[in-house]
């Protein structure tokens, strides 16, 4: 009896496993045509990654790029990745309509998205505008997509680690709920009269965001969960974003006293010794500030973007070389660390050189050379504002003070989060600036 069952297990197997083979025929076909590292059978290249930290990742990652060329192929597993970081695959990616859903690992951050200024010691200015919870689960996910055994949620809920992320995503939500609540008391109180009348030149025009949610959540009958979910996603995205942008910007112009004159100096012009805040037409004439947002931004953004293909994506041959295929079902890994490094578009690609963006040089670049908000359907939908809150705070804080910082721009260590970061923070010393300066 035992015998025929252990037959009838082997023969289950073997059929699943020539089922497995068949459906993966097509990507194992198209895989030749695309240059990549030696894989093991089933294991692909995941012991490769295996091996390194979440740190190590995009070096690795980059490493492997520049020695196969963009499109290059790696394997997870027996899952087909292909790598692109050059401006005409990222626009054959991007163009396609079809291919929008997220990748596996962005369903790893699905359980909670959906006086100091006067001191003459250094101090980390992200830590002003940043939360330090949010960062800790950002290490957190990113050391987990670079660990294969721990992409189930059944092994990492039961890890140290998965306890942590979880503990601190309850806190995150548990204060998006507060939030929401105080919005409800105060929309409430202002149905029946009761409301303390609050003074905006913009209350007029200007709709808040949470209310547009509260009453989308009441039609679709949304959980409070799937809410809180909703709305965080806005706060992480509007604001962790922001913040670690301008942190960068301040560190980098702390470190290069001749621009930040240079960007002190349109300040001057457009606001003389006034100390009125800043309009949006005001914005739009900040163009040494503009370029350098943009530059750090370059530097800065989510170094890699990852899409599973949902319809065959044709990669245009060149040079009388054949098309190239991504089969349905494999994952796109756009490396927007290699496109924005890319000597071929930058001519100081390892460096903050924010001429970059001087008009004639954008004029010359591939419009898809500089993607860090992404594109089309998928494209960040606040990153106008995004730009216009960098340049606020960095304009604010320039017009008040000069920013100094310590470190070392030829030496500097990144680290992995959702953007790029400082490895060693974001210190930098802010001196009041005399009136007539």
């Amino acid at each position: 009896m035992i015998q025929v069952a252990t037959f009838y297990a082997l023969f289950a197997v073997l059929a699943w496993f020539i089922s497995f083979l068949i459906s993966k025929r097509r990507h194992l076909v198209l895989a030749k045509s695309f240059h990549g590292p030696p894989a093991l059978p089933l294991l692909g290249n995941a012991l490769q990654f295996a091996r390194i930290s979440h740190n190590e990742l995009i070096a690795t990652v980059s490493e492997l790029e520049k020695k196969y060329n963009s499109p290059c192929r790696f394997w997870l597993g027996t899952h087909l990745v292909i790598g692109v970081a050059d401006a005409d695959s990222m626009e054959a990616v991007l163009r396609s309509s079809e291919n929008m859903d997220k990748s596996q690992h962005h369903t790893f951050f699905s359980d909670f998205i959906g006086g100091v200024f006067l001191a003459e010691e250094q101090f980390s200015v992200e830590k002003l505008i940043r939360g330090i919870q949010f960062s800790r689960i950002a290490e957190i996910t990113m050391e987990r997509s670079s660990k294969v055994w721990l992409h189930p949620n059944i092994v990492f809920n039961n890890t140290i680690l998965g306890n942590r992320k979880n503990e601190l995503a309850a806190n995150i939500l548990n204060f998006v709920k507060s939030v929401i609540k105080t919005r409800r008391d105060i929309k409430t109180n202002e149905k029946n009269g009761t409301a303390k009348e609050v003074k905006s030149p913009y209350k007029k025009f200007v709709r808040p965001y949470l209310d547009s949610m509260l009453e989308y959540a009441e039609e679709e009958k949304l959980t409070e969960d799937r809410l809180a979910l909703e709305v965080n996603d806005l706060m992480v995205a509007g604001s962790d974003t922001s913040a670690v942008a301008s942190s960068h910007a301040l560190v980098m112009l702390g470190m290069d006293q001749e621009l930040q004159d240079r960007v002190y100096a349109e300040l001057r012009e457009i606001f003389g010794d006034s100390d009125r805040p800043a309009t949006l037409e005001d914005l739009a004439m900040m163009t040494q500030l503009e370029m350098v947002v943009k530059e750090t931004v370059r530097i800065t953004c989510p170094p890699h973007m990852a899409r599973t293909v949902e319809r065959d994506i044709i990669l245009p041959g060149k040079g009388g070389a054949k098309d190239r295929i991504i089969p349905t079902g494999a994952t796109v890994y756009m490396l927007l660390y290699n496109l924005h490094r890319n000597p071929k578009y930058w001519s100081h690609p390892d460096e903050f050189y924010p001429d970059h963006f001087l008009p004639e040089y954008e004029a010359t670049r591939p419009k898809f050379s500089y993607l860090p908000f992404s594109y089309g359907l998928r494209i960040c939908p606040g990153y106008k504002y995004g730009v216009y809150s960098i340049k606020t705070v960095l304009s604010t804080v320039l017009r008040k003070f000069k920013v100094k910082s310590n470190l070392d721009k030829n030496n500097l260590n990144f680290r992995l989060s959702i953007m790029l970061e400082l490895a060693d923070g974001y210190p930098v010393c802010l001196e009041p600036r005399i009136p007539a300066e």
